[in-house]
């Protein structure tokens, strides 16, 4: 979990999750990330519980 949150983009997601409910596009549009590996970001903090 901590080592998830120590990069500044999964940060930025979660703040950007946690202001309303995104969608996976609406979320990697500011970072130079792929849909999967924003979806994988999205699935480990769901499954986490976050």
């Amino acid at each position: 979990m901590f080592h998830a949150l120590a990069d500044s983009a999964r940060r930025k997601m979660v703040h950007m999750m946690a202001l309303k409910e995104r969608t996976v596009s609406e979320l990697a549009a500011p970072f130079d990330m792929s849909l999967a590996a924003v979806s994988r970001v999205c699935l480990f903090f769901q499954n986490k519980r976050f």
